[in-house]
Formats: C-alpha cells, structure tokens, sequence
C-alpha cells in the first residue's frame, strides 16, 4: 500500500500547485527561525548529513528528502511530509553516537522527532536554495575537509530544479506547479560541495547555511 501512495500523493500536490520537493529545508539561523533554505541534491549528495548537523546545531528543520513547497502570503513555503529520516551509517554514528538504530538497505532510518525535539517542525519561509554537489565523481570518495558555494543565477537554478525533479516534465498534471519552481529558481541560489566540517561539526553546519540568506 506505501509504495501506490508514494506516487499518488505527489501527483495530487504536483495537481494542486505544490512541488514535490526532493531535499529538506533548513531555517539555520536562530535571529530569523523561520526563513528557510531548501537544500537540494541528488541522492548521495549529503542533503540529510548536512540537514541534521544544523538541526543538531540549533537550526530548525523540515524533512530530509521529502517537502511540499507552494505559494502562500506572497512567498514560498514548505511543509513536511514526513518525519521519518535516514542517514549513511558512518554519518550516522557521527551525528547521533549511541542512539536506537534501524537499519534498511544500508541506511539508518529514524524519526526525526525524536532526533532534533522542537527543532523538527512542519513548515518553513523558503528563502533561498542550495543544490548540493559530490565533491568526487565516484560515491565513497573523501569529501574536502572545509564546504565551498558559489552563487548561481536563476537560469542555471531552474535547469537543476528540473533536472532533480524530472517527474515535473513527464507529467501532465504538473504544469500547476511550474510557477512555484520559477519563483524558486528566482531566489538566491548557490551550488555546494558539503567537507568533513559540517559533519564534524553542527555549529559549522548553521554557520555555512546562514549567510546565504537574503537580507530582508
């Protein structure tokens, strides 16, 4: 039953205007709790490693792999889908030594309520985006020690919105949302390769994401 759910679901957001966002979104700084990035990438990119390193560093949290964005009050928001998280296991046992683990297929899944407390929440200001890139062509590689970004313009964002998000161009439905996926590609964006600092450090991790808010 999950599985048919899986795909239906999105269908009927991707019908009602609403992106089916493949990343999480992170408010990272405490002065603006919620003013969002939402953090992109492709599957091994480090978007949960980088996401629960900040939540653990104080940022606040939607998903790691799965929100809704949508129009609302003149902005962007995002909203949670799940709770449920997963991580690599050496990303895992660093971020959350000594916590309960379930593993499925080489990853640990748990709740993110449980993980991050009050810093899970459902539902975010996105304010910007950040596409995470591998640091080396093949997985498993050593990640840099230190993170790196780079702003990108808006035409580049919007390609990889729909190249991390493929389903957006096959179906039909979806052209309700393609408004949402402009205004996405319309903030600031940046392109990231995430370093050993982020996952050794949660107060590294909210320091690299904050700057890259806009001032209002």
């Amino acid at each position: 039953m999950g599985e048919p759910l899986s795909v239906v679901i999105p269908a009927i957001l991707r019908r009602e205007g609403l992106v089916d966002g493949h990343g999480a979104i992170v408010a990272p700084d405490p002065r603006r709790p919620d003013d969002g990035i939402f953090i992109t990438g492709l599957s091994g990119s480090g978007k949960s490693t980088l996401s629960v390193s900040a939540a653990l560093g104080g940022a606040r949290l939607v998903s790691d792999d799965s929100v809704a964005i949508g129009h609302h009050t003149g902005g962007l928001r995002g909203w949670s889908r799940r709770s449920a998280m997963s991580l690599s296991r050496p990303a895992y046992d660093a971020l959350l030594p000594g916590s309960p683990r379930r593993e499925v297929d080489g990853k640990v899944w748990f709740d993110a309520r449980d993980a991050c407390g009050s810093r899970y929440v459902d539902s975010l200001r996105v304010r910007g985006v950040v596409f995470l890139e591998r640091a080396n062509s093949r997985e498993g590689e050593a990640a840099p020690a230190t993170t790196s970004s780079q702003a990108i313009g808006s035409a580049d964002a919007y390609r990889r919105l729909l190249m991390g998000h493929p389903i957006l161009s096959m179906d039909v439905g979806a052209r309700n949302c393609f408004s949402v996926v402009r205004s996405l590609a319309d903030l600031p964006a940046y392109r990231m390769v995430t370093g050993h600092d982020v996952l050794h450090s949660a107060q590294a991790a909210c320091a690299t994401l904050a700057p890259l808010l806009p001032i209002d």
